[in-house]
């Protein structure tokens, strides 16, 4: 059979028009009060839905677009899921391109909203529905366009088991002894600590080391404390990278005081052991795996040798202490 011109220009058109005719069987929509083309507003829903259903689909999908005070009220039916779903969307300004458009590809991911529960793992079966099958295909379509509708899954947060339960410490700062005349030693030391249970508790082991020259009458003596410590820590209060925290720490302590050209000394070097207690509260700001923390402590010292200088002020340690320390920790 041979067509003119004109009856083969009629066939093309009816063959071309007939696929969006097989999309809009399964679909049905309703445009109520909207300013906009109700025409192309039902034309692009219809194309952007049918993009997503499988050839063989059933048809039950149906969009009712309702327009009220600048916004946009869409009720939904999917034949997939069985359910109603309403929202209601604030409606496209005047000077936005191609509204219509923008509200079919709205109502396409609501759609696809709904679909995400088909993505999940199936619950253990119930008795079989009355209600009809919906075919395989159509269902494996409706999954996999609403999977990929789907953002990047966040990362997951760290386990309690990936926390920092470990920590290497520097502080520097100074310690103020001797009650009968007060001295000022510079200080530093060196510490590490361990969160046994990964809780705002730690146990810590710390080294340190304090000095300083103490002028008298007759000479200088020249001063040297050592200090080794075991503690407990405790954080009770923690806000974002900011905590406060206060910790109880004791242990022995070795000193020794030298005679530097000093007249009249009884004895060169006067060395040995004492005890020693202290109490800390503190602030700390943490940034990355740097943990930055100014303490303030309290502490009491006894038992340590004593420098004994003639027709001057004798220098001992022992007694109560205070002290202010700047620590940077690195959480391993």
């Amino acid at each position: 059979m041979r067509l003119g011109p004109g009856g083969a220009a009629v066939f093309v058109t009816a063959l071309l028009a007939s696929a969006p005719v097989l999309a809009d069987d399964r679909i049905a929509v309703t445009v109520d009060s909207c300013s906009l083309s109700s025409g192309e507003l039902e034309r692009l829903v219809k194309l952007e839905l049918s993009t997503v259903l499988d050839a063989g689909a059933i048809g039950g999908y149906a969009v009712a677009i309702r327009c009220e005070a600048g916004e946009v009220h869409i009720a939904l039916r999917d034949p997939l899921t069985k359910k109603g779903l309403e929202r209601t969307v604030v409606a496209p300004p005047a000077s936005q391109p191609e509204p219509e458009r923008l509200i079919a590809l709205t109502i396409a991911q609501l759609y696809r909203a709904s679909w995400l529960e088909l993505a999940a793992e199936p619950a253990a079966p119930l008795e079989p529905p009355a209600a009809e099958q919906r075919p395989v295909a159509e269902l494996a379509k409706a999954r996999e366009a609403a999977v990929e509708s789907l953002p990047p899954r966040p990362p997951m947060p760290p386990m309690e088991a990936e926390r920092s339960h470990a920590s290497l410490g520097l502080s520097v700062g100074g310690r103020l002894r001797a009650p009968d005349t007060p001295l000022l030693l510079p200080s530093v030391d060196l510490r590490a600590s361990w969160l046994p249970t990964g809780e705002l508790v730690w146990l810590t082991l710390a080294t340190g080391a304090e000095w300083a020259n103490v002028t008298r009458t007759t000479g200088s003596l020249s001063t040297l404390v050592l200090r080794g410590d075991v503690g407990v820590g405790v954080e009770p209060l923690v806000s974002g990278p900011w905590s406060g925290f206060a910790e109880l720490e004791g242990g022995v302590t070795v000193t020794r005081i030298a005679a530097e050209a000093l007249a009249g000394y009884r004895s060169d070097t006067a060395l040995g052991p004492g005890f020693e207690g202290s109490l800390g509260i503190g602030a700390a700001a943490r940034i990355d795996v740097v943990r930055f923390e100014l303490v303030g402590r309290v502490g009491l010292m006894h038992g340590t040798p004593a420098g004994l200088v003639a027709a001057d002020d004798d220098l001992s340690l022992d007694g109560i202490s205070g002290g202010l320390d700047l620590r940077a920790r690195w959480m391993l």
